[in-house]
């Protein structure tokens, strides 16, 4: 090697790689006359017999290209090295010259000693590589023979394969066949992770991506960011894209890291093991390093340029912290990396996508053709639908929202279910058996364990009464809490906007944007929310006709938010509402109330009584903080 390219070992990795269009596995870094006719040819072939492609230096080099340069670019992107060390091999300044770039590059260097002592390289004042060491120092500078002096002195650090004739008994196909086991210890070959049998409705929104990928997104790394709520298919589209680049081998190296938070666990000692989990896989899929030799992870990231452009996917990333902990520094990987990250926090990818040029990428809800389609294929396998059972395979499927999850578990608990006697009992129950579902529901409550105090109130408050309003009426009516002592909101925009970036709450825009969009959520994210509202008191939403006095006899000071809306039509009085002296919200449409209505909180911010029964007089309310009230589609009210 020359001294200019010395230099270019010495700086940073050389992007040139980048643009190779051939994916060496092993580079063979050997001194020609001692070993090429024999040792190395035959290396080389069995490499090439297990389906690995090595790099033998002038026979590799393809038309065209200057000869270092082809050597070198193949170099940098070997994923592993092997450096036979002949006795002749210390008269090669270009053999010494790939070995320091070989102990710098991070990458694995298996050292092969044919017919010469480790010990030999540790003396090279005294041994056999004396007298090879004397001329270099006549004609390089000493900085020079520094380096490869501390280039041999660090490959007799790592085990090798030391190879005697007398030991061998001149039987190199020994000596041959433990280089391959040793090479395919550490070769691993990227391999597709596993994804369902049937994807449905994914193609069109990877095909997007992957066309964003390639071709829309500019500067040394890409980032893609998948948002969307629990259940929507970010990790199945993540795997999609992944798969689809596993087949082009456009990278030189990928890693899919799945981050499975378990939100019953210690956080602290979760956040310390899914950390290490996480470095040591990278480590092994990018390095092909073994966890027992992975030591520091700053060490090797450092490094990580020199892997060529890589892939690697963080699905379902709860925190920035964990994807700064993981990808150290976005600026160290080579050109034309990607990083693809899946979150259900809009905020967290925006955060990391401020580092580079990237783009979001909303996951969305499957349409009615493909929810039916999936749906059937989890209940009825073969994805036919028996003709007495296609109304109510329709109701189940519209009632999962587009959410593939829900349509998976509706499925999948249906799949044995197709007796008649199923027909008139189960599935007339599906629908409702779907919102009671453990498999769906604490996927999404995991989302709103997640949220703080005032998130969680406000999820609620939209959940039970706000959902289908206009945004700007809603935040008329919080605001008039803020300054009060009535548990308002001090952040009532940085809380919405969290729900917004969480996939929790959707502002549609298409009905109209004069006031702000409409409040909009997932059907079963705002069954969640009722729930929850009724578990612990707060929100009471009334179904079918009943009146709710048990859930709110046992917490009435709790009770914030009221709605009958879904309650049918029934008669109440309004002594029902003496205790409850923390409402906020009071939904009463269609009701039928008597007695005093002064006793209703003071507290009240929104009351919407429509279609008041026409015998019903609008009460005489005194409530200095009412907000918004609304007597619709009651034109037949007796007046005053």
């Amino acid at each position: 090697m020359h001294d200019q390219s010395l230099k270019r070992h010495r700086g940073q990795c050389s992007p040139s790689f980048a643009a190779m269009d051939v994916d060496y596995d092993v580079f063979l870094n050997h001194r020609g006359p001692d070993v090429k006719a024999g040792f190395i040819s035959h290396l080389d072939e069995a490499l090439r017999t297990v389906g690995l492609n090595p790099f033998l230096d002038k026979a590799s080099l393809r038309k065209g290209h200057p000869a270092f340069s082809s050597i070198y670019d193949a170099l940098e992107v070997a994923k592993i090295h092997v450096a036979v060390v002949s006795k002749g091999y210390a008269e090669s300044k270009y053999c010494l010259t790939e070995l320091v770039a070989m102990m710098r590059s991070g990458k694995p260097v298996i050292p092969v000693f044919y017919d010469v002592k480790p010990v030999d390289l540790r003396w090279l004042e005294n041994g056999p590589f004396a007298k090879a060491f004397e001329k270099h120092k006549l004609k390089r500078t000493p900085e020079q023979v520094e380096e490869w002096r501390d280039a041999l002195l660090k490959l007799t650090e790592i085990t090798a394969i030391c190879f005697r004739l007398s030991d061998y008994k001149g039987n190199e196909a020994k000596l041959k066949q433990e280089v391959v086991d040793v090479v395919l210890s550490f070769t691993c070959r990227v391999e597709a992770v596993p994804i369902e049998h049937h994807v449905v409705g994914v193609e069109e929104q990877m095909n997007a991506c992957i066309t964003t990928i390639k071709e829309l997104m500019s500067g040394p790394t890409r980032f893609l960011g998948l948002v969307g709520m629990g259940g929507i298919g970010k990790t199945t589209l993540a795997k999609a894209i992944y798969n689809h680049f596993v087949g082009c081998k456009k990278f030189q190296a990928m890693s899919f890291l799945q981050v499975d938070h378990n939100p019953l666990s210690n956080m602290e000692e979760v956040g310390l093991s899914l950390l290490k989990r996480l470095q040591k896989q990278l480590l092994k899929d990018i390095f092909h390093v073994p966890h027992k030799n992975q030591g520091s992870y700053t060490h090797w990231f450092n490094k990580i340029s020199c892997q060529g452009p890589i892939l690697v996917v963080l699905d379902d990333l709860c925190r920035k912290s964990e994807f700064d902990q993981v990808i150290l520094d976005m600026s160290l990987l080579a050109p034309g990396s990607c990083i693809i990250v899946t979150s259900r926090d809009r905020h967290i990818l925006n955060e990391i996508g401020g580092q580079c040029n990237y783009f979001l990428h909303e996951v969305r809800p499957l349409g009615s053709d493909d929810s039916q389609e999936l749906f059937n294929l989890h209940a009825f396998g073969n994805g036919k639908v028996p003709p007495k059972f296609k109304n109510l395979a329709n109701d189940v499927s519209k009632a999962c929202g587009g959410l593939p999850l829900a349509l998976k578990v509706a499925g999948s608990s249906l799949s044995d279910k197709k007796s008649d006697e199923d027909l008139k009992g189960i599935w007339l129950e599906a629908v409702d058996a779907l919102k009671e579902d453990a498999n769906v529901m604490n996927v999404l409550r995991w989302s709103y364990n997640c949220l703080s105090k005032h998130e969680k109130k406000m999820f609620l408050d939209i959940a039970c009464i706000f959902c289908g309003w206009w945004k700007d009426e809603a935040m008329e009516i919080w605001k008039s809490c803020k300054e009060s002592s009535c548990c308002g909101y001090k952040t009532l925009h940085t809380s919405l906007g969290k729900l917004i970036d969480k996939s929790l709450i959707v502002i549609d825009l298409t009905k109209g944007k004069e006031q702000g969009g409409v409040l909009s959520m997932h059907g079963l994210l705002q069954e969640l929310g009722r729930n929850v509202g009724i578990d612990d008191g707060s929100h009471i939403w009334v179904e079918g006709g009943t009146c709710g006095v048990e859930d709110i006899n046992q917490g009435p000071k709790k009770v914030r938010a009221l709605n009958f809306a879904n309650g049918g039509e029934h008669e109440l009085g309004f002594e029902y509402f003496t205790k409850l002296t923390n409402l906020h919200f009071l939904i009463l449409d269609g009701c039928f109330l008597t007695g005093d209505p002064t006793i209703i909180s003071k507290k009240l911010r929104c009351l919407r009584w429509r279609h008041m029964p026409m015998i019903q007089r609008p009460p005489i309310l005194n409530l200095t903080n009412l907000i918004s009230l609304d007597f619709s589609h009651s034109t037949k009210a007796a007046s005053l």
